[in-house]
């Protein structure tokens, strides 16, 4: 806990540092990769943030769920901060950005499931259709899509997940194993967190007593999970700072977190 909370600390002006020092500079102009790369960082932030407040408070129960979206990023960011970085980050965008028009199709659509998403939302077709004069034409930014990112649909298809860039991660397991080198990883950390797994001993997660269920809430369960996702965000601190080449910034962590080791633990 010392240890995450250490970490956000020290990384709390990584975005600003990366918009101004990098962007400001070197490049001149904010770009997609720079959302993309700072989006998910600070997704990933976010998680580690929920997951400590869920701790303070005792709440155990949604820990799993959340330390495996801080997992899945921890792979992304492996993707994204790699020599295919710009490619890697226009098709995530892009991926984004057509889910975004899927949704929004799906609100339109008149069909029974169409008007349940309109009153899950409080809404009904006349307000989306409103909406529509705001968000555009969905098939026409569809279209506009597709045509300015066609290096990426050179490289996959349009319903590929966004890292299929090499025809073999078809998967978040076949990315991790030919891609990026970390099926321990994936097969220790990630598929233990997964649901389907959860849900597979999810008895072993309750106590039953006369006429009485309790879900076991205890901190012991999640310290292997609390240490391992304290390991993968430093991993990412540095490879970010490495990427954007804050050879100093890089090093005054390293000293900070090597002088408070001790109190740290």
């Amino acid at each position: 806990m010392k240890f995450l909370n250490k970490l956000l600390s020290v990384t709390e002006n990584t975005s600003s540092l990366i918009i101004e020092e990098y962007y400001g500079n070197e490049v001149g102009e904010f770009t997609i990769e720079g959302a993309v790369t700072i989006g998910l960082f600070e997704d990933m932030r976010d998680k580690i943030e929920s997951i400590i407040k869920l701790i303070d408070s005792k709440h155990y129960p949604g820990i799993e769920s959340i330390s495996r979206g801080v997992v899945e990023i921890y792979f992304y960011m492996h993707v994204i901060l790699s020599k295919e970085h710009s490619i890697y980050c226009r098709s995530y965008y892009v991926d984004q950005k057509l889910k975004d028009v899927k949704f929004f199709n799906k609100l339109l659509d008149k069909s029974p499931k169409g008007n349940n998403l309109r009153n899950l939302l409080n809404k009904n077709i006349k307000d989306i259709q409103e909406d529509k004069k705001k968000f555009g034409d969905p098939a026409e930014i569809k279209k506009d899509l597709l045509e300015n990112y066609s290096d990426v649909f050179e490289k996959r298809k349009e319903r590929d997940n966004w890292y299929n860039l090499d025809g073999r991660s078809n998967n978040l397991h076949d990315l991790c194993v030919n891609k990026l080198d970390k099926e321990a990883e994936y097969e220790l950390i990630y598929r233990v967190l997964s649901s389907e797994i959860h849900a597979q001993g999810v008895l072993t997660n309750w106590e039953f007593k006369k006429n009485e269920a309790k879900l076991k809430t205890s901190s012991n369960n999640y310290d292997m999970v609390i240490n391992t996702i304290g390991l993968f965000f430093l991993e990412i601190i540095r490879r970010i700072y490495d990427f954007y080449g804050f050879t100093k910034e890089l090093k005054d962590i390293n000293t900070n977190l090597r002088i408070n080791y001790k109190f740290l633990q």
